[in-house]
């Protein structure tokens, strides 16, 4: 993985994982969704880490929106 792109991976897996949830593979998802908090605890200061409870903290890993 390039590092450049670590917050959009990060945010990514989270989502996929979701997504994978909502379709009732459950274990997969939740698979997904804590390697998707390991990697955003890599890139978030460690006195400002808490544990995600929805998609805004990887909403906000993402710096440059496109349309």
């Amino acid at each position: 993985m390039h590092s450049g792109f670590r917050s959009e991976t990060a945010r990514a897996t989270y989502k996929l994982g979701c997504v994978l949830q909502d379709m009732g593979s459950l274990a997969q998802g939740r698979s997904l969704i804590e390697d998707a908090e390991t990697l955003r605890k890599e890139l978030v200061a460690p006195e400002n880490w808490e544990p995600a409870s929805n998609e805004d903290p990887y909403d906000g890993l993402i710096i440059c929106w496109s349309r």
